[in-house]
């Protein structure tokens, strides 16, 4: 049976469209894990693409509490699983608290608003400039500019922006604006939103977010979640605090009720537990300095500087050899995507640094050329 001329043109048009859609728009870093096969060590791979060991270094076991609140849960007749939030479509009366406490925040509780993931939230952010450019600061991961293009604005310098967007910290350098310095940005541009994601964050004090300033500055939106350090992607859980006026402009382009009851129960218990960071931040410092070592007795010293707090060594992308003779070793990291102002698409190779004691000896071994086989990993995620 031969499909209807209407439904054939259809379908030409659809097939001509993405095509284009992928040779012209600007890629989202998942794209990066096109290349990579099933995620985890083996017996022949030591598999760096990813941190697969943060939760281990926490304060507490996260598995266990996860388990614990899925008890509870079930123990309740999933009562908090059964909830339709239409009364509160953005979880702002769930987080507001639980935010509040994480960062010490006195006076009148935030602006809380939930999505599914930080990577939401920057969809929706990136349409707030309207007609106005997008100006970015420093190095960012691709997937702000990729969904400015997406959207139809456009990133441009030297112009009056209508949004300024940043990363604190960002992966390469050691650029971490203060707060004072945001608040001068902010008074400089009162007219432009400032947004800041601070994912990378998780890996500092909670004491160094930015997240107080907003009652200071109604221009500023702050995106947190709970992929880095606490190893939650899977939760799908990202929130912007701010003020309410640039809540309600955030929610007129992020659709209702993306977060789930029972992300949203598991992310306020992770909140609750405080800072619970401090021997991860200890355990990346050390694993930093040993990995750097390791790689450059082996001759492939990193030749770019990632940010002090973040586990990752990072490789000039261009140096083919170089990366091919660290795989054949049976080490993978991988080619991290990312977007600089001034330079536009750039690329750099990845390798997340072993935080347990196994996998760093895995990766020695590897470097010296005498391992046969890699020790089982932490969980994944």
């Amino acid at each position: 049976m031969h499909p209807s001329p209407e439904l054939a043109i259809a379908r030409g048009a659809a097939r001509l469209f993405f095509a284009a859609s992928n040779e012209s728009l600007m890629q989202l870093a998942v794209d990066s894990y096109r290349s990579i096969g099933a995620l985890g060590d083996g017996p022949e791979l030591l598999d760096l693409a990813w941190t697969s060991d943060e939760q281990e270094r926490l304060a507490i076991d996260l598995r266990l509490l996860v388990a614990e609140e899925l008890r509870a849960e079930a123990g309740n007749g999933l009562d908090f699983l059964s909830r339709y939030l239409v009364q509160d479509p953005y979880a702002e009366r769930l987080l507001a608290g639980p935010v509040g406490r994480f960062f010490g925040l006195g006076g009148p509780p935030p602006a809380v608003t939930a999505g599914a993931g930080v990577g939401s939230l920057l969809a929706a952010a990136a349409g707030l400039a309207g007609s106005r450019p997008v100006q970015i600061l420093g190095s960012v991961y691709p997937d702000f500019p990729a969904w400015v293009e997406r959207t139809g604005g456009r990133v441009a310098e030297g112009q009056r922006p209508g949004l300024i967007f940043l990363e604190r910290p960002q992966l390469t350098g050691s650029w971490q604006p203060s707060r004072a310095e945001i608040g001068a940005l902010c008074r400089a541009a009162p007219d432009a939103i400032v947004v800041i994601d601070e994912s990378n964050a998780n890996y500092c004090p909670p004491e160094e977010s930015l997240v107080p300033a907003v009652s200071e500055w109604p221009n500023l939106l702050i995106l947190r979640g709970f992929s880095k350090a606490y190893q939650m992607g899977g939760l799908r859980l990202g929130y912007c605090v701010s003020q309410a006026p640039m809540a309600e402009a955030l929610r007129h382009r992020l659709p209702p009720l993306l977060a789930s009851s029972l992300s949203l129960r598991i992310g306020i218990a992770i909140l609750e537990q405080g800072d619970i960071c401090v021997a991860l931040r200890q355990a990346i410092a050390a694993a930093l300095t040993r990995a750097k070592a390791l790689f450059a007795g082996a001759g492939w010293a990193p030749d770019r500087a990632a940010h002090p707090a973040l586990p990752y060594l990072l490789f000039d992308s261009a140096n083919e050899a170089r990366i091919a003779a660290i795989e054949a070793r049976g080490i993978r990291g991988k080619r991290h995507a990312g977007w600089q102002a001034g330079v536009g698409a750039t690329s750099t190779y990845r390798i997340s640094v072993p935080l347990v004691p196994a996998r760093m000896e895995a990766l020695q071994r590897r470097l010296a050329g005498t391992s046969s086989g890699s020790p089982v990993a932490g969980r994944n995620a």
